[in-house]
């Protein structure tokens, strides 16, 4: 569910800490009713209790005003550098903590990864450019509209359908080293 707003946000992370209004409230030295108010978008926050919202439920203020989808700023960090989402950054997080032997998930990961259709699908792309190379870097490469695009812009659509394939490959849920 994407929330974008700030009485959406204080919701979502109230109901999955499992409090109360009330249990909140005191929580903040606030009135219930505020809390109740905040949630329906009855009353502005101020900055003050903005960033002390955010510090007890170990978000960001942007995450809390639905100005990034990332909750904290190492996943906005990690994401911004490599496009993953909140969702992969947790399952690849997840993932690092089983306790199988790390070496063995990732080789079964990479398999599994190759495997993966996007990823096909992007190799035989990748294919056809570099048979067609006119330039440079190797790739002949059109955009949406059939236009050629330059070197720097074909190793950024190939980048951007790589990451796609993997976001959508770990969101999928897919566990690794479990029989």
């Amino acid at each position: 569910m994407k929330q974008n707003n700030i009485s959406d946000r204080i919701r979502e992370l109230r109901e999955e800490k499992g409090l109360t209004q009330l249990a909140l409230s005191n929580e903040l030295y606030v009135k219930q009713q505020s809390v109740a108010q905040w949630e329906k978008g009855e009353r502005d926050l101020k900055s003050g209790m903005i960033i002390q919202i955010a510090k007890y439920f170990g978000v960001t203020t942007d995450y809390l005003l639905g100005l990034s989808e990332y909750r904290t700023a190492q996943a906005a960090d990690i994401g911004a550098v490599t496009g993953l989402t909140e969702d992969s950054i947790a399952n690849l997080k997840e993932i690092s903590k089983e306790e199988y032997e790390i070496k063995n998930i990732v080789f079964d990961f990479i398999d599994d990864l190759l495997d993966y259709k996007l990823l096909a699908h992007l190799a035989v792309r990748y294919n056809e450019y570099k048979k067609n190379h006119n330039n440079e870097c190797g790739v002949n490469l059109l955009d949406e509209k059939g236009q050629f695009v330059d070197c720097i812009q074909a190793n950024e659509m190939m980048f951007t359908l790589l990451q796609k394939a993997f976001n959508d490959f770990i969101s999928g849920g897919k566990r690794y080293g479990k029989a």
